[in-house]
């Protein structure tokens, strides 16, 4: 007799139980294939319609090329601001986010069609070769420029190994009068602070202190605190602020909490980033605030955009801080950079929208978030559809705040004290070439404490 015949559960009967069991489960259990299964078939259909482009295409292609292209269309699907990096394009990310490359040591900008130098970098090879904000470059090693070409096109032109040569044909601004530049590529450190300095400045008596913010990078908190101490040394310190986030882009979220920790004495949220996968709001809070109750003034611009616009609204809903400028970018979505491991390329990926403790959601189409109450900065659909920041001092962008006009681009071919009296002198003469308004602005207005105190009221 077999051992297993008096066992009543012989596998005649176990498989009859499994059988009828899965009989009795729902259709659509049976039949609906798990997450991993139905992402190993797409990728399997991928991987043949690979194939037969590799061996059909009636012209020769470069499959890497393909692959990449690919990549980058999936990810360019999802939003804006969300991107896939190449290995070269993942390096050139890293640099402007460490603020360390080798290369001339100057901002550009296209503007219709021509390579706009704004400024030159303090102690750049470029400033050393007698590169001037305002000058047009036109060739470079010898090769016109097309009028297609782009910022980042340029820019990886301008760039290459340290202690390397580049040739520059440029138009001399003003005169257009044609030079040829050689200038030796080094190491170039791209500050997040630049353009410390003092107004009104009598010796014994404060003043109004400036500083530019370029971006919220590594070491953008040292670098503010570094020049904050400068401006406390000063005799008489100072006694109101002007911050200019104008061209901006954002940066670092927690670097911008950081330094709106210097300004907010609340342990209220400050940022609320919130994920709609998870429905759900986290909060980043400050600690400290040596520098509370100081009278600032925002300087905003369309370019001043996320983490920029963060640092701005959260001051603005305190009752901190104004904003003198232009409407803001609109951009509050959060990015979160995912590296792989064996791999060079880098997943720059939205994962959660951002509001200031009021509940302003900067973000182009985004609503603000408390219904109950009329919202300054998107107080129509054309507004929401804009997004920004809407600043209590509007003063829109005109012919003085170009780039090449802008009195701030010359700031590195000037001394220290020589930039403040010239700011001094500029800005009450209110000269079209070189007056920066929306600066002029904020400083009249941080001396007027009675409409200070007005544009503060209106929107609290």
């Amino acid at each position: 007799m077999p051992e297993n015949s008096g066992n009543p559960l012989s596998l005649g009967w176990v498989a009859a139980i499994l059988v009828a069991a899965a009989l009795a489960l729902p259709l659509n259990l049976l039949l609906t294939p798990s997450p991993h299964d139905e992402t190993a078939r797409q990728l399997n259909l991928f991987h043949q319609v690979q194939k037969r482009i590799n061996k059909e295409y009636y012209l020769e292609k470069n499959p890497e090329d393909l692959f990449y292209k690919a990549l980058e269309g999936m990810v360019g699907q999802l939003d804006r601001n969300s991107q896939f990096f190449r290995p070269p394009a993942a390096k050139d990310f890293h640099e402007r986010n460490t603020g360390e490359f080798a290369g001339l040591g100057i901002r550009i900008t296209i503007d219709n069609g021509r390579l706009i130098v704004i400024a030159p970098m303090p102690g750049s090879p470029a400033i050393k070769a007698g590169l001037r904000a305002g000058d047009v470059i036109t060739h470079v090693d010898g090769e016109k420029l097309p009028a297609t070409i782009n910022v980042l096109d340029a820019s990886k032109l301008l760039k290459g190994l340290r202690f390397t040569k580049v040739r520059l044909q440029v138009e001399r601004w003003r005169t257009g009068e044609v030079e040829h530049i050689e200038i030796t590529r080094d190491r170039i450190h791209n500050p997040g602070v630049e353009n410390v300095f003092m107004l009104d400045h009598k010796p014994g008596s404060p003043g109004i202190a400036y500083l530019k913010l370029r971006q919220f990078q590594q070491n953008s908190e040292i670098e503010f605190l570094t020049g904050l101490n400068e401006l406390k040394k000063k005799e008489g310190g100072f006694n109101a602020l002007i911050l200019d986030l104008r061209n901006n882009p954002g940066g670092d979220l927690e670097v911008a909490t950081a330094i709106t920790d210097y300004f907010i004495s609340v342990e209220d949220a400050v940022i609320l980033t919130q994920a709609e996968r998870e429905d759900n709001l986290s909060e980043l809070s400050t600690s400290s605030a040596p520098l509370a109750g100081i009278p600032i003034c925002f300087l905003l611009n369309r370019h001043s955009a996320s983490a920029s616009e963060l640092v701005a609204g959260a001051l603005r809903d305190y009752g901190c801080a104004l904003m003198v400028g232009e409407r803001t970018h609109g951009k509050g979505s959060v990015q979160t950079l995912y590296h792989f491991r064996g791999y060079e390329e880098v997943l720059k990926l939205t994962t959660a929208l951002y509001h200031t403790p009021n509940k302003h959601s900067p973000d182009k189409g985004s609503k603000c978030r408390h219904p109950e109450k009329i919202c300054h900065h998107k107080a129509s659909q054309a507004d929401i559809k804009r997004g920004g920041l809407r600043p209590d001092l509007e003063i829109p962008l005109g012919s003085f705040e170009a780039p090449i006009h802008n009195l701030l681009a010359f700031a590195s071919t000037l001394t220290q004290p020589g930039f403040e009296k010239a700011f001094d002198r500029i800005s009450q003469r209110r000269t079209a070439d070189f007056c920066d308004v929306p600066l002029a602005a904020a400083a009249q207005l941080l001396r007027d404490k009675e409409r200070y105190k007005k544009l503060m009221d209106a929107h609290n």
